[in-house]
C-alpha cells in the first residue's frame, strides 16, 4: 500500500512539475466587487493589484487558476511523500512477524516437523511483500509487462511473459543483500522466484550483451559474487545469455519454466487470460503473478 502510494505520488509530482513549467507567468488574484467576480494577473510579487483580465481572456484565466491549483497540489504531494518515505524507512527497519519463519536459517527450517504455515501459505506471504526496486537508469525500463511494470529489454519482457504464462509468481529487480558487514552490498537480480519445497528464493539473471567484453566481464564477476555467497548455478541461480548474433531463444526459456513447474518447486497461480494486441507476442489481461519495479545493465 505505502509503496503504491509513493509510486503514484512521484508520478503525479513529475506531471505537476511539467504542467507548471508550461503555465503562463504570474499568479491570479480574484476578488468580488458588487457581486461581480473580477480577475487580475500578478506578474511580480510586488504587484499587489495586478493587471485586470477581461472577460474575453477566459483561457488565460483558466490557465492561471489551474496553475494555482497545481502549485498547491505539488506542495501537498511533496509533504505527503516526505511523511510516507519516513514511515517506509521506519517500517522496513523492523522484521514483521510474518517474516520470522522465512528469515530462519535453512538448517532450522528443515528441523521444524510441524511448520506453522503450509507451503501455499508461505508462498502467498512471500508474494505479498512490498519493496523498492532498482532505480538505476529507470528511464531504460521501456518494455511493459503485467500490472504496468516495465522491464529493460525485449528479452526480459519475453522471460517475464513466459513466467506469467506458466503461472510462476516472481518479483522483478527485488533487492538482495549479499556479503557480510562492511563488505555487504545490494544487488538486484532480474527475477526472484520462490522455491516452495526448500522455502528459499531462486534468482534468475539474464545477461544480454555478452559480445561486449566489458559487459561480459561484469557478468562473470556477478556470477562469482553469487557463488561466494552460497548461491550456485543450477541450484538457486538460473542464468541465461545472449549476444547480437545469438539472441535469446524463447523455447529455451519455456524449457526452464517447465522444469520449474514440473519439478514441484513452484505453486502455480493458474494460467492467466492471454490476449494478443497488435505488435505484441504474449500480453496478459490479468494475472496473479507478481511484478514490481537489470537486464542489459549489470550493476
Amino acid at each position: 500500500m505505502v509503496n503504491d502510494r509513493i509510486a503514484f505520488l512521484e508520478m503525479l509530482s513529475e506531471e505537476l512539475v511539467k504542467q507548471l513549467k508550461a503555465a503562463p507567468p504570474g499568479k491570479i488574484r480574484v476578488v468580488r466587487k458588487k457581486g461581480v467576480i473580477q480577475c487580475y494577473q500578478r506578474i511580480l510579487p510586488s504587484d499587489k493589484s495586478g493587471k485586470y483580465l477581461k472577460s474575453n481572456q477566459k483561457e488565460l484565466i483558466q490557465a492561471l487558476i489551474q496553475k494555482r491549483l497545481f502549485s498547491q497540489m505539488l506542495n501537498a504531494v511533496t509533504d505527503e511523500l516526505k511523511i510516507l518515505k519516513k514511515l517506509k524507512r521506519l517500517y522496513d527497519s523492523f522484521c514483521i512477524v510474518e517474516n520470522v519463519l522465512m528469515k530462519q536459517p535453512q538448517c532450522i527450517r528443515e528441523l521444524i516437523d510441524d511448520p506453522l504455515m503450509t507451503n501455499e501459505e508461505v508462498c502467498k506471504l512471500w508474494a505479498s511483500q512490498n519493496y523498492k526496486g532498482n532505480d538505476f537508469f529507470k528511464e531504460n525500463k521501456k518494455f511493459l509487462s503485467s500490472k504496468f511494470s516495465a522491464v529493460r529489454s525485449k528479452s526480459e519482457f519475453i522471460i517475464a511473459m513466459i513466467l506469467v504464462r506458466y503461472g510462476i509468481s516472481f518479483f522483478y529487480e527485488k533487492p538482495l543483500r549479499i556479503g557480510k558487514g562492511k563488505f555487504s552490498k545490494l544487488i538486484y537480480p532480474d527475477y526472484t522466484i520462490w522455491d516452495v519445497e526448500s522455502r528459499q528464493e531462486i534468482y534468475w539473471e539474464h545477461f544480454g550483451m555478452m559480445d561486449d567484453p566489458d559487459y561480459a566481464l561484469k557478468a562473470i564477476k556477478r556470477i562469482m559474487e553469487y557463488q561466494k555467497n552460497g548461491i550456485y548455478p543450477g541450484q538457486r541461480l538460473i542464468i541465461t545469455f545472449e549476444s547480437f548474433d545469438s539472441p535469446l531463444d524463447p523455447k529455451h526459456v519455456e524449457q526452464i519454466a517447465e522444469r520449474l513447474v514440473s519439478g514441484g518447486h513452484m505453486i502455480k497461480d493458474g494460467k492467466p487470460d492471454i490476449s494478443l494486441p497488435p505488435g505484441f507476442g504474449i500480453w496478459p489481461r490479468s494475472s496473479d503473478g507478481i511484478f514490481s519495479g537489470q537486464g542489459q545493465q549489470v550493476q
